[in-house]
């Protein structure tokens, strides 16, 4: 994994093989992440794990397909869960599935923005309605 910052904007790109959220625990770590926005990021995963929320839980879909990431955005949070994370991946025949990011490997390569946040805070709460650790912001 490659990376650097200018100011808040923090740019990095992730090598084939390696694991998507392992390398951003890591980014985050390095450049003291606590709050963030995961503005953008295009490449491609050769194995992803992308979930649908039927309204009471995750409907998990394992891809074993390479696809390329035409979407790729989501937040940071300074509680569990950290990553919030949804993409598209478009695949043969041209196909686009998508939703909640719940695991990836990068093949051959994910270039991503992460925008950090200093004055406003990200945390999660559970929602008694949804059953979601949604957003909360200070």
């Amino acid at each position: 994994m490659q990376s650097n910052n200018e100011g808040n904007i923090i740019l990095a790109k992730l090598e084939s093989g390696e694991n998507l959220f392992d390398d951003l625990r890591e980014i985050t770590r390095k450049y003291s992440v606590r709050s963030g926005m995961v503005v953008w990021g295009i490449g491609m995963f050769s194995r992803s794990d992308i979930g649908y929320f039927n309204g009471k839980e995750y409907e998990h879909k394992i891809i074993e397909t390479p696809g390329e990431v035409v979407s790729f955005h989501g937040s940071i949070s300074e509680t569990e869960p950290t990553f919030h994370i949804h993409a598209s991946l478009a695949l043969p025949g041209h196909n686009v599935t998508g939703g909640h990011l719940f695991d990836a490997t990068v093949n051959p390569l994910l270039e991503i923005e992460i925008l950090k946040l200093n004055s406003v805070h990200i945390n999660r709460e559970l929602n008694s309605r949804s059953g979601l650790k949604e957003m909360k912001v200070s």
